[in-house]
């Protein structure tokens, strides 16, 4: 157990590096001077993560002797420490938090010089601390108990269970546990011990099962009621038992009452057991009773208990080597604790009768407590009971031996050795290197001059392992020989996802592969294979290393990035993407090519290289399969090729995948037959529906129509800007692209100059003709795509995405919220329309159960709903949604506002303003809407189902899946033939202003 010895810290001081120039005192003398340091210092800092953090933060401890607390979040200096290693540490740590990487830790200290420490804990959410039981009976034959059992546990208040049943017993402490099952009735017997002894583990629920075999109950038979009474000044911890006539025995309580059924009718003997040594029973026992036939007879026991106590042992079990050289502590029922050795036994005396928890404290990091801790144990009167630890340790550190050959005596070499947890040290002669942190240790001989000849190490630079409680070992040859003149070094590295910059400037998504690109050069023309290490850190944690093969017979002289093999690639599981993501790179890292300059073969020269990683979430996306009833097309979208829509995006989006679903239901739109430069209006007229659907259905996801045309070149689709509704065709080997541009339309994303897109193109664009721009990555294909690649953005065949797109796509996704309302779903009015070569299209309202979604920012545009005497019911000022692609302009909004039956029935007039537009609906006079209104006529069709109704009236009606509520059309003309949806179909037509649900006359 660590020595609690607390050392006074002096604060930070200022050295004086021993190469600094020495001036002496004024006056002169041979004293007062500035001398060199003698000692370095050890700066400590500690970072808590997750949850149920160590509520009283730590202890440091430095060459394994506490030296004071450290916070959570805080840092520490321990200084005026002697050049060489020491043992730093992090002790009272809580049980369900865990230091990272090696703790204790070997670090170096050098005179003059202070080093930084950083110790990452993570705490998970502690263990639960009691468990339960489950007691369930199962009772055979043909006469079971009729009024049941009872379950007792440690002699605790019975709980009653029937013969065929469970019963649950919570919030028992961990350890052993006497159960049994009681009032069970003579003519019953209970298989197997009862009661038993259960172990509870913390965190589970145990399961116990009684079978009880119920004979035929005597011809003459009575009930028997046995009762306890216990009183003094100590109790019996588990309770007692009874037999009847020398049968099996049952158990009751210390205060409790047992009912027995079917006893055979006339005297019988009682027995009370399972007395505790501290407890004695007044009167006779066994004592007789006689039952009547028929009735009840009652026998009661009265017993005083004295105040008893237990003892318990503690017996501890080490293996494993280094031991934990200061013991553990050991506490029963909470502080003080007790010194207890690594193989030892204590006792501890006067424990009062019942259930106490032992806990062993003091492990050392190297050591791992086997099983639970706290423990449970029940103490019985005058009985001893013993709980053991076993304890496993192993080692935590090991040594590397560092020979030194070749070198002419009196030679000093010049070999670095560095390794885990920033260990450096430089070694000039054969040396055992003690205390070494385990893991992998690089071991650097620079070139020694020595009579004249420079001595070289082959290869300069390897790699050793140190595992811990072994000692590794490795030799440094040196010879003379002429000086290299090739040269190689790391130009640089970056890791792409779909496009990315020789200098990573574009954040990589978490969660997703990437392809790691290191760029070699040499200074001159060779034949030269060598290999290139990558290591991948998060913080200070070595999540990976990778050592890649020479992707051709020579280094480059210079940078070719459009070509694979003139650059080391490895894929990066997405596993590994992540935040905090750190990368360093060594050419030829075993030194196995001869240079000139072994200095420069590492990227970045100093630390690591830190990637951008950013989480992003997948995009969720319902296409919808939409019916043209003008000529019967309908879209080719099922949920067997609906991967097929979304595979470009996929792989150049900045997404870590998607979650895609086809809408089951079909929806039929009335609107004209879509044409190749949209003259009529029906693209945008159908974008405007989708849009509805996504409001109506879900306002968390992206809704994508699909739609058959009718023509072979023209219009492929449509796509509203920044908002999340698109459309467009279905044409296999096309529909991907479409699928793609549109979604980046509603990721906030203008044209790019390429083919001559509609509505203009993104000023900003940065490349010329509409290109990509930088080297783009297939990784379904594996291959690179040349900079003159049009963007996706673009109306260029065979495109791929720019930096500048890429970077939009994630700054857009990351900011927008998707979701128009977290507000419960409630009465609201649907406003909509468009604008299209500056004329306004105020669509007709409906009245509908839904999410309110209103504007996000005010505009120029105003939406005002009026009652009849000109008072205002509602209103609203917006900025309407550009439609990106439209040749004419189109722009379109949609609301649902929140307004209740009342409001909605006074509503008379909803008027449209904005620059340059005026628009109006209002409802028919009320002499016309006195007259009864034709009902809608529902009949059978080819296709499906034929609806008719009064247009004049009602110039539209939204058609819905009776089971689901979806919207199946927004139906215009009077007439329309939709595909049955089986369940049903609800009707609610609209007179502009108002809207009412009515029935389908077939």
């Amino acid at each position: 157990m660590p020595q609690h010895r607390w050392l006074r810290l002096i604060g930070r001081k200022l050295f004086v590096p021993a190469s600094a120039a020495l001036a002496s005192s004024c006056g002169g003398g041979d004293g007062g001077g500035l001398t060199a340091p003698t000692t370095g210092a050890i700066e400590v800092t500690t970072s808590t993560t997750g949850t149920d953090v160590d509520p009283d933060g730590y202890t440091l401890t430095l060459d394994d002797v506490a030296v004071r607390a450290i916070g959570t979040e805080a840092a520490a200096m321990l200084d005026e420490l002697e050049p060489g290693t020491h043992r730093v540490a992090l002790a009272g740590v809580a049980p369900n938090c865990q230091v990272q990487g090696s703790n204790p830790r070997a670090l170096a200290v050098v005179a003059g010089e202070t080093r930084a420490e950083t110790f990452a804990v993570v705490c998970a959410e502690p263990p639960p601390e009691t468990g339960g039981l489950s007691v369930t009976t199962v009772t055979t034959g043909d006469s079971p108990d009729p009024d049941g059992y009872t379950v007792t546990v440690d002699g605790g208040q019975p709980r009653s269970i029937g013969t065929a049943a469970s019963v649950a017993v919570p919030d028992l402490g961990a350890g052993n546990h006497q159960v049994g099952l009681g009032g069970v009735a003579a003519n019953c017997a209970v298989a197997g011990d009862n009661p038993r002894t259960v172990a509870v583990a913390a965190g589970t629920v145990v399961p116990v099962t009684f079978t009880v075999e119920c004979d035929a109950p005597p011809p003459v038979s009575g009930t028997l009621v046995v009762v306890t009474a216990t009183g003094g000044t100590g109790a019996d911890p588990d309770g007692y038992a009874f037999s009847i006539g020398g049968g099996p025995a049952q158990p009751i309580g210390a205060d409790a009452s047992v009912s027995v059924a079917g006893v055979a009718a006339g005297p019988v003997t009682v027995e009370l057991t399972g007395l505790a040594a501290n407890c004695d029973l007044a009167g006779r026992n066994p004592r007789e009773v006689t039952v009547p036939a028929g009735g009840s007879a009652e026998v009661s026991f009265s017993i005083t208990c004295a105040a008893g106590t237990g003892t318990l042992v503690v017996t501890t079990v080490s293996s494993g080597s280094p031991a934990d050289p200061s013991g553990y502590t050991v506490t029963v029922d909470g502080p003080p604790p007790a010194d207890i050795g690594v193989n030892a036994s204590r006792t501890f005396q006067g424990l009062e009768p019942g259930v106490h928890t032992v806990s062993l404290g003091g492990v050392a990091g190297n050591c791992a407590l086997q099983g639970q801790n706290p423990r449970s144990v029940t103490i019985a009167a005058s009985q001893t009971a013993t709980v053991t630890f076993t304890v496993q340790c192993t080692a935590t550190t090991g040594s590397l031996t560092v020979t030194i050959a070749g070198l002419p005596g009196g030679s000093d070499a010049d070999v670095a050795v560095t390794g885990p947890g920033n260990f450096s040290r430089t070694v000039t002669e054969t040396t055992t290197l003690e205390g070494l942190t385990p893991g992998e240790y690089e071991v650097d001989a620079e070139p020694v001059s020595a009579g004249g000849s420079t001595y070289t190490a082959t290869p300069p630079r390897r790699s050793v392992a140190v595992a811990a409680g072994a000692t590794a070992t490795i030799t440094v040859t040196y010879a003379a020989g002429p000086a290299a003149t090739l040269n190689l070094w790391i130009a640089g590295l970056h890791l792409t996802q779909s496009v990315q910059t020789f200098d990573n400037e574009i954040p990589l998504v978490a969660g997703r592969d990437a392809l790691l690109r290191v760029t070699a050069l040499a200074n001159l023309s060779n034949t030269a294979t060598p290999a290139v290490r990558v290591r991948l850190y998060q913080g200070n944690t070595l999540l990976e290393t990778y050592t890649i093969g020479a992707p051709a017979d020579t280094v480059p002289t210079g940078r070719s990035d459009g070509v694979l093999t003139t650059t080391w690639n490895v894929r990066v599981p997405a596993s590994l993407v992540r935040s905090r993501l750190e990368v360093v790179a060594d050419v030829d890292p075993a030194g196995a090519v001869a240079e000139a300059d072994e200095s420069d073969n590492t990227f970045p020269r100093n630390g690591r290289l830190t990637v951008a990683v950013r989480d992003v979430a997948p995009l969720a996306i319902t296409l919808v399969p939409v019916r043209q009833s003008v000529n019967q097309l309908q879209g080719d979208v099922t949920p067997g090729n609906a991967d097929d829509y979304l595979d470009l995006t996929e792989r150049m989006m900045p997404i870590p995948g998607y979650q895609v679903s086809v809408r089951p239901q079909v929806y039929t739109t009335s609107a004209p037959a879509l044409q190749h430069d949209d003259a009529n209006g029906a693209w945008i007229q159908i974008l405007s529906e989708i849009a509805n659907l996504q409001m109506l259905d879900d306002p968390d996801r992206y809704y994508y129509g699909v739609v058959r045309l009718g023509y072979a070149s023209g219009q492929a689709g449509l796509g509203f800007l920044g908002s999340p509704a698109a459309i467009g065709y279905d044409v296999p080997g096309d529909r991907s692209r479409i699928t793609a541009h549109e979604l980046g339309h509603n990721w906030g994303r203008l044209h790019a100059p390429c083919g001559s897109p509609a509505g203009g193109t993104d000023r900003d664009f940065p490349y010329p003709s509409g290109s990509i721009g930088r080297i783009g990555f297939d990784p379904a294909r594996g291959v690179l795509l040349p900079r003159e690649t049009p963007d996706v953005m673009g109306y260029c065949g065979n495109p791929w995405i720019s930096d500048y797109t890429y970077q939009g796509v994630m700054n857009f996704r990351g900011s927008a919220r998707l979701g128009s309302s977290v507000a419960a779903s409630r009465p609201s009015l649907l406003v909509w329309g468009r604008i299209v070569d500056g004329r306004a299209v105020l669509e007709p309202a409906f009245h509908v159960v839904t999410r309110p979604v209103l504007p996000t920012r005010s505009g120029p545009y105003a939406l005002e709903g009026a009652a009849a005497d000109g008072t205002r019911v509602f209103g609203l000022t917006f900025e309407t949604v550009e439609v990106a692609d439209h040749p004419r302009g189109g722009r379109h909004f949609a609301f649902a506002v929140p307004l209740d039956a009342s409001a909605a029935a006074r509503l008379e007039s909803i008027r449209l303003t904005g620059p340059g537009i005026a628009a109006a609906l209002s409802r028919p006079p009320a002499a016309l809407r006195a007259a009864p209104a034709e009902p809608v006529s529902m009949v059978p069709a080819a296709g499906g189902v034929a609806l008719r109704w009064d247009a004049a009236a009602h110039p539209m009606v939204m058609v819905r899946d009776a089971r689901t509520g979806a919207v199946l059309s927004f139906a215009r003309g009077g007439s329309l033939t939709l595909p049955d949806a089986g369940g049903g179909m609800e009707l609610l037509v609209s007179d502009g202003v108002q809207s009412r649900s009515v029935p389908a006359a077939r």
